[in-house]
C-alpha cells in the first residue's frame, strides 16, 4: 500500500492508543469507521512545517513518525519521535492553523486518519465518542502548553545566566 492508497482501519489497530482510553468496544469500533488508515514509505513526508493541508489527526499504527521544526534562531532543529499509539497533527487538526512541524516516515510506517470532516460527523451522531476525543486533545494540548513553557523558562535562565556571568 503506498500513501496514495487507503484502508479500512479495524478497531483492534487503535484500540491501546491513548485516544481511545476510556471508550468502550463498541465506541471504538465506530471511531474506527470513520477513520482511514494510510501507509507512507521511509522518509515520506505525511504533512509540511507551515501548510494547511493534510490536518487530519494521525494515530501511528506501526512503524515510526519524527515531527520536526526548524529554530527561527539560530537555525537548530527540534525534533520529537512518535511511536506506535501516538497522536499527532493535533493543533493542526483543533486549529485549522499551519502545521507547526514537519513530519516524516522515520521508517515504513501506517497511520489512522480522522478527518476534520468525519470528526464533525461524530459530533453530530455520537457525542459521547467526540466528547472523550476533545478530552484527550485538550489534555494534549494543555501538556503541549505547559511543555513550551518550562522550555521559555529555560531559556530565559540560560539567557540570563550568559548576559550576568563574569567574564
Amino acid at each position: 500500500m503506498t500513501s496514495a492508497e487507503t484502508a479500512p482501519v479495524a478497531a483492534e489497530a487503535i484500540a491501546s492508543a491513548p485516544l481511545c482510553e476510556g471508550l468502550a468496544p463498541e465506541d471504538i469500533a465506530v471511531l474506527a469507521r470513520h477513520m482511514v488508515a494510510t501507509a507512507h514509505r521511509q522518509g515520506e513526508r505525511l504533512y509540511t512545517e507551515g501548510s494547511e493541508e493534510a490536518s487530519d489527526l494521525l494515530i501511528i499504527l506501526d512503524g515510526d513518525v519524527e515531527i520536526s521544526t526548524r529554530q527561527h534562531f539560530g537555525g537548530e532543529t527540534l525534533s520529537v519521535r512518535l511511536d506506535p499509539g501516538d497522536v499527532a497533527g493535533i493543533l493542526g487538526f483543533v486549529g485549522g492553523k499551519p502545521h507547526v512541524g514537519t513530519a516524516h516516515a522515520v521508517s515504513d510506517c501506517r497511520v489512522a486518519r480522522l478527518s476534520r470532516q468525519q470528526f464533525a460527523h461524530l459530533c453530530e451522531r455520537h457525542g459521547g465518542i467526540a466528547i472523550r476525543i476533545l478530552r484527550f486533545l485538550v489534555l494534549a494540548l494543555d501538556r503541549f502548553s505547559s511543555d513550551l513553557i518550562e522550555r521559555y523558562k529555560e531559556s530565559l535562565s540560560f539567557m540570563y545566566g550568559a548576559m550576568h556571568s563574569p567574564k
